[in-house]
């Protein structure tokens, strides 16, 4: 098993991560650092997983940070050099999660492959790029897995404001899910699955200097919510959907067969599955904060 040193590990994924790295025997540091705050030659593991990040979304709907970009900087670029100067031993490994927001927010192709153009649309894409570009020019051995909108409960109850969530969320809260395109595809990636990867690749699966996209099942967004409102009624809840009128691109539809050919046995939880274990969680928390729900 391998030392590791996890960087982000507070955040939505990297807080169930850990749970996962531990229970399959690895020894888990987490990094004590905020980026770029990393002394030089501080860090002594056999891997390391950076996942912390500022930032995020696209010029039409930014996220928390993108308003920033001098804050977002320092973070994400100034914090991928500070990373590479803090690692003591040179044959360390490094697991970098980028993004699939490196290709833009929409793309003309129906599948989008790691060969692909990156295009990027927001402050946040363009530093995911960088980011790449620095660590793959370093003589470290490094993997980048860019995984899609990632949705599915985290560890102690937290949750991403991944679309798939959201619409959950409301679908328990409120009885009520709005629409914009039913016709519309989208990549659905459970949280689970891209732990999975991770996990192999720090064990007997390591894959060096390569570059993956990390997708799930591609669904229609009217089959994902007639799973969903299946899912809701089958427990007792009412919900109903209600449609708008939508005239934007379509959205990023990852080509994962490369990771797939890599990776022989990691196969996608199924939707219904994976909707269920957010549905099951959404409702043990809203249960400990209203018994009465």
């Amino acid at each position: 098993m391998s030392k590791i040193h996890v960087i982000g590990a507070n955040g939505y994924v990297g807080a169930l991560l850990v749970n996962y790295l531990i229970a399959v025997g690895h020894t888990i540091e987490i990094s004590p650092y905020r980026l770029p705050n990393i002394p030089i030659k501080s860090i002594d593991a056999n891997i390391v997983i950076h996942m912390a990040t500022s930032g995020g979304g696209t010029e039409h709907k930014p996220r928390i940070g993108e308003n920033d970009p001098e804050q977002m900087r320092k973070v994400n670029i100034d914090g991928m050099k500070a990373l590479l100067s803090g690692l003591k031993n040179s044959r360390t490994k490094i697991i970098f999660l980028s993004s699939t927001a490196v290709y833009g927010k929409f793309h003309d192709s129906p599948l989008v492959s790691e060969e692909a153009e990156l295009a990027p649309v927001s402050n946040y894409g363009l530093q995911k790029v960088e980011s790449e570009l620095i660590l793959q020019n370093s003589d470290f051995e490094w993997l980048i897995l860019r995984p899609c909108g990632i949705f599915g409960p985290s560890a102690g109850s937290r949750f991403g404001n991944s679309f798939l969530n959201v619409v959950v969320d409301n679908a328990i809260q409120k009885g009520e899910i709005t629409i914009l395109s039913s016709d519309q595809r989208i990549d659905t990636l459970y949280i689970l699955d891209l732990i999975h990867v991770i996990l192999r690749s720090c064990a007997s699966e390591w894959k060096p200097r390569e570059i993956f996209n990390v997708g799930g099942e591609i669904v229609t967004v009217k089959n994902m919510l007639n799973t969903l409102v299946e899912s809701v009624h089958n427990i007792g809840i009412s919900c109903s959907v209600s449609s708008k009128d939508f005239n934007g691109k379509p959205a990023i539809i990852t080509d994962t067969s490369k990771l797939k050919r890599a990776y022989p046995y990691w196969k996608n939880t199924p939707l219904n599955i994976a909707l269920h274990s957010l549905l099951t969680a959404y409702l043990r928390q809203y249960q400990k904060q209203s018994p009465l729900f």
